[in-house]
């Protein structure tokens, strides 16, 4: 059976659903990036790859000095996937390394609901 971890980029809007075979090289089974409706697209990707939730070990998030409201989506989704899913989700920061063995995915601590991580204060103006 073939395992795989799904990748959330925060700040790029991408993603990237990647096996992890227990033996052998990794493959990138589907990449992609929608800044509409990132969870439709991870939602099409694992359809169209046919990987269950099942199957997931780990859901890991990359936040950056993306947007206030991308910030907050993705650590939404990742937060309701891993939920779900009853795997991990781990915040790996700004630049974290991404876990890419089958024994590094399964290994990460679990959270119990990784936060969003604002750089800076939401650029909000006041009404005109």
């Amino acid at each position: 059976e073939t395992f795989y971890t799904l990748l959330l980029d925060g700040n790029l809007r991408e993603f990237a659903l990647v096996s992890l075979p227990k033996k052998g090289a990794i493959s990138f089974t589907a990449i992609g990036k929608d800044r509409e409706s990132l969870a439709a697209a991870v939602r099409q990707a694992m359809a169209e790859s046919q990987v269950l939730p099942s199957q997931l070990v780990s859901v890991q998030v990359r936040q950056g000095k993306g947007a206030f409201s991308d910030t907050r989506s993705v650590a939404l989704m990742a937060n309701l996937i891993g939920h779900f899913a009853g795997v991990p989700v781990r915040n790996l920061g700004v630049g974290g390394r991404w876990q890419l063995t089958l024994k590094a995915a399964r290994s990460l601590p679990q959270e119990s609901a990784i936060k969003p991580h604002y750089y800076a204060e939401p650029n909000i103006t006041s009404p005109k």
